[in-house]
Parts: C-alpha cells; sequence; structure tokens
C-alpha cells in the first residue's frame, strides 16, 4: 500500500466528531473532548482492509488532502482543498502509480502554505 504521507496520524471517522463550524467548513476534534484534530480521518475501507477514502484536517479544519485509492492499495485520485470548498490541486493516477492527470491553481497553492 502506498499512503500519501504515510507518517502521519490516521484515524477512522467514528473515532471524531464536529464540534463547530465555519466558513472553511466542519471543525473535527477527537470524540468526546475539544482536542481538535490534525492527520487523516479514515472515512472509507476495500472489502480487504486497505484504505479507500481519506481526508486531511489540521486544527480541526478541512485542510490538506483528500485521498481515494485503488483496492490494491495505489493512490487513485487525490485533492488539495483548503476548507470544503477550495480545490488547489487535483491529481489522478493509474493502478500502477502513473500520473493521469494534473490541475494545480499555483494562486491557490501559494495561498494555502501561507495558511498551514
Amino acid at each position: 500500500m502506498s499512503l500519501k504521507e504515510p507518517h502521519k496520524i490516521r484515524v477512522n471517522e467514528e473515532d471524531l466528531e464536529m464540534i463547530d463550524n465555519n466558513s472553511m467548513g466542519e471543525i473535527m476534534a477527537y470524540k468526546g473532548t475539544t482536542n481538535l484534530f490534525s492527520g487523516y480521518s479514515v472515512d472509507l475501507y476495500h472489502s480487504n482492509g486497505n484504505i479507500s477514502y481519506e481526508t486531511e484536517y489540521r486544527n480541526g479544519e478541512n485542510r490538506g488532502w483528500e485521498n481515494l485509492y485503488y483496492e490494491n492499495g495505489q493512490l487513485k485520485k487525490s485533492r488539495l482543498r483548503l476548507g470544503n470548498y477550495v480545490d488547489v490541486a487535483n491529481y489522478e493516477y493509474d493502478q500502477n502509480g502513473n500520473l493521469t492527470y494534473e490541475f494545480r491553481d499555483e494562486d491557490e497553492i501559494h495561498e494555502v502554505g501561507k495558511n498551514l
């Protein structure tokens, strides 16, 4: 399996809860606490146990990557987001990991870098 940023923490979606909402979207914390979550929320798994879909949060906000994986563990789609509403980069890959599509908004990527 070729997880994007494998060094970052990953938790199941059920271990998090929305504690607030702002202009960028939901604010997520560890369930039963006000501790803002930073890492990946794993939302779906393939039947073989590999991650299918995950969302990155930073200080509780959806700021970072949303990743979709093939059943073999290879990255299928990856999207860099600034909140729930702004996509700044999109990448798609074939099952062997070869890049097949790329979109980057350089101005937005610069803005994301300032806000992380």
